[in-house]
């Protein structure tokens, strides 16, 4: 596994590039709001690496404030219509 440690955009670009040879974790560690990209391949979370131990290939890393990264809003559906309140005088 390999952990890509990153502030914003960076990492994620990192991440794309190595996908194919390696097993990905991206975290993102600032504040900037930055969403997964919507066909990453591997797990995007947010947080603040607190500490690491260990070496490659056999380490732990203790995270402050681990989530999820939000996922990126969902493209409109092509033909398909707002759904609107019924007038208020309308009786079913």
């Amino acid at each position: 596994m390999t952990l890509i440690l990153g502030r914003d955009e960076a990492a994620l670009d990192l991440a794309e590039r190595l996908k194919d040879r390696l097993d990905i974790t991206v975290l993102l560690t600032g504040e900037a709001d930055v969403a997964p990209r919507p066909q990453a391949e591997y797990p995007v979370l947010r947080g603040r690496a607190r500490s690491a131990t260990g070496w490659l290939g056999h380490f732990a890393v203790a995270i402050d404030g681990y989530a999820a990264a939000a996922p990126p809003p969902a493209p409109p559906i092509a033909g398909a219509r707002r759904a609107t309140a019924p007038p208020a005088n309308a009786t079913s």
